[in-house]
């Protein structure tokens, strides 16, 4: 074998010694999240599962219909002693590494002329359909289909189809390796929530005998109670075919028969049905119905309320308007909402530097689903204006300036989630619907490519021409705390009413909205909103579970919106590790019997954000702290773990 010559070194350890610096420097550029979530708002602040099949990434837009919206009165609404806010403590970010702002011609310190402002518009895409929606209507109220989302391929990256066939299989077999549960496999866990005054007593089971099945099922599961069981599909010791447990709860001391009975069904080995026996029934669901539980996309189940005026996981699509008359007095500060987390970034439309569907996406199902099936009433939004020679078009945005450059990606356009917004409130009249937007993450593209800034004035006015698209735009005033209205105050007289929430230091802007066209700011909108960033799940049950505590001592404390959202690190983001759609997964799984356990009768909170909206589950958890702790219409009960 040839040496090498004395006094050089070989090729291979030259190449050893390169790819060592290499991995160094590519450290120090993703030290810091790729996708950062540094959210400086503060008090502004087992087998195949079908996960599910990601059909949902493919179908038709939604058209708008043009419905217009409603007006208030500016009467104050509740006479009841302001708390006092509790200062939230920002978390430390990628600062440091955020270029800064470059100068430009549409700097935020110049007043702008009206002229310069129409010569910005020029440039602005305005199909037809674009013009300002007026603040008065009434709407009807009729059923509709729910379309799914479009994938656009992006210009930035040619591999953008073969990057989403990818996503789509690497979730797959993330939730694959969820449901491989014990060696003699498919056990899928499920939390019960007995938010009833009456305690549910073990009855029939049959789980042909296996060690320790019994102590899996408790005896009995008490009043405000959350238990987390494991029926599973057991192949039995004799060697025979697969067979399914099977399980009944009796609820005690009411006064007919009631039960619910729970089971796994031979071939479907991700599927739960649960089933109402004897006179047990709620107002949307008569005796013997049955649910069936999808996991982990479904991985609670709860029976609240009273003997006749019972509720399950049965929340019709206008749950605000349909739950008025038990929530109608509740103030914003009590009661509680599904929050979508990035709400637009449900596709691709454009990729920049290492964004993709992996580390971007944080939805795999349309504004639309997110609305009817999730219940979502808050709308997390980050806009990008992103200029083209098309135009300029405002996006949702999903990324983090590192190096100097910008990674991430664009999803949905602003339009066409103004235009499913605007199709929900026509079909279902009487919801609440509030627009989070967040000035840190706002940004421009001025030449399609990786170097972006930070929008100033002339860059808002843009947004605001689409967000005056919104159909009832409710006309609210600006120097009251509206967060102490109550929920009737807004919907009262079955019209949906829409908010959006901006930074207060836009008010300054010439063209601002204001109030009177339905926008508002912490002044007149107060949330107290921390970042807790953690990439690990029993981390963020522990953060969260802490600043519950912290940021929302008592019912009427200022708003509190809780993110139970797992990050991903800088290096994770473009290693192939799990997505966060995958990650949202792990959280359906888990929070809502974490998250019940933080809860007392005097404090929950109030927005509760999550990534991959995947089923009803949110809506039907929302419906029962606003029914049974903000409303105290369930008995008397602390909520604790079994």
């Amino acid at each position: 074998m040839a040496q090498p010559r004395p006094g050089r070194p070989s090729a291979a350890l030259c190449l050893l010694l390169t790819s060592v610096l290499l991995v160094i420097l590519g450290s120090a550029f993703l030290i810091a999240p790729v996708l950062s979530e540094a959210e400086r708002d503060v008090v502004s602040p087992s087998n195949t599962a079908p996960i599910p099949d990601f059909q949902s990434l493919l179908g038709p837009g939604i058209p708008p219909l043009n419905k217009t919206g409603q007006k208030l009165d500016k009467k104050s609404p509740s006479d009841g002693e302001d708390e006092e806010q509790v200062p939230a403590t920002p978390i430390p970010g990628v600062k440091y590494l955020l270029e800064p702002s470059v100068p430009n011609i549409n700097d935020p310190s110049q007043i702008l002329d009206k002229d310069s402002i129409v010569k910005i518009r020029r440039d602005v895409v305005k199909p037809p359909g674009s013009e300002e929606a007026p603040r008065q209507s009434v709407a009807k109220d009729f059923a509709g289909n729910i379309d799914r989302p479009v994938v656009k391929h992006g210009h930035h990256k040619q591999s953008l189809t073969k990057r989403l066939t990818s996503f789509a299989s690497d979730v797959i077999k993330f939730g694959n390796r969820l449901l491989q549960g014990t060696p003699r496999g498919h056990a899928i866990e499920l939390t019960l929530i007995n938010a009833t005054p009456y305690r549910w007593a073990k009855g029939y089971s049959h789980s042909h005998e296996m060690d320790g099945r019994a102590e899996n099922w408790p005896k009995y599961i008490q009043p405000g109670k959350v238990a987390r069981v494991v029926p599973v599909l057991e192949s039995p010791l004799n060697g025979s075919d697969m067979a399914g447990e099977v399980v009944v709860y009796h609820l005690e001391d009411t006064s007919k028969p009631m039960s619910i009975r729970i089971e796994r069904r031979v071939g479907e080995v991700n599927s739960i049905y649960v089933k109402f026996q004897g006179h047990l029934k709620t107002a949307h669901s008569p005796t013997k119905s049955e649910f069936k539980l999808d996991w982990p996309r479904d991985s609670q189940w709860v029976l609240g309320g009273v003997e006749g005026k019972f509720f399950s996981v049965d929340t019709p699509i206008d749950w605000m308007a349909q739950e008025l008359p038990y929530i109608g007095d509740l103030s914003l500060r009590e009661m509680v909402m599904p929050r979508s987390h990035h709400a637009g970034l449900y596709k691709v439309s454009h990729q920049f530097g290492l964004g993709d569907s992996q580390n971007s996406i944080t939805h795999d199902r349309n504004l639309t689903y997110q609305l009817v099936k999730g219940g979502v009433r808050v709308l997390d939004f980050r806009p990008f204006l992103l200029y083209t020679d098309k135009g300029n078009i405002t996006y949702a945005g999903h990324g983090s300036i590192v190096a100097g450059k910008y990674h991430g990606v664009l999803g949905a356009s602003l339009r066409e989630m103004v235009d499913q917004v605007n199709d929900f409130n026509e079909k279902y009249t009487g919801e609440l619907i509030i627009w989070d937007i967040h000035p840190n993450h706002s940004r421009v593209s001025m030449e399609g490519n990786d170097r972006v800034i930070s929008m100033t004035e002339a860059h808002r006015y843009i947004m605001y021409d689409e967000l005056r698209r919104l159909k009832h735009r409710a006309d609210v005033p600006d120097d009251e705390d509206l967060t102490k209205w109550p929920l009737e105050q807004f919907i009262g007289n079955r019209t949906s009413a829409v908010m959006v929430r901006v930074d207060h230091k836009w008010t300054k802007d010439q063209e601002y909205p204001g109030g009177e066209n339905g926008f508002v700011t912490a002044r007149n909108f107060p949330v107290n909103h921390v970042w807790v960033n953690k990439q690990d799940l029993q981390k963020l049950v522990e953060a969260q579970s802490h600043k519950i505590k912290e940021l929302k001592p008592s019912r009427h404390a200022t708003l509190y919106s809780s993110d139970w959202v797992i990050t991903m690190s800088g290096i994770d983001s473009v290693t192939g590790a799990d997505s966060l759609l995958a990650g949202s997964l792990l959280v359906y799984r888990t929070m809502w019997y974490e998250l019940w356990a933080s809860l007392t009768s005097n404090r929950w909170p109030n927005w509760i954000a999550l990534d991959g909206i995947h089923s009803e589950a949110p809506k039907n958890f929302a419906r029962t702290l606003n029914r049974c702790l903000a409303a105290q219409q369930c008995g008397k009960w602390e909520p604790k773990r079994q």
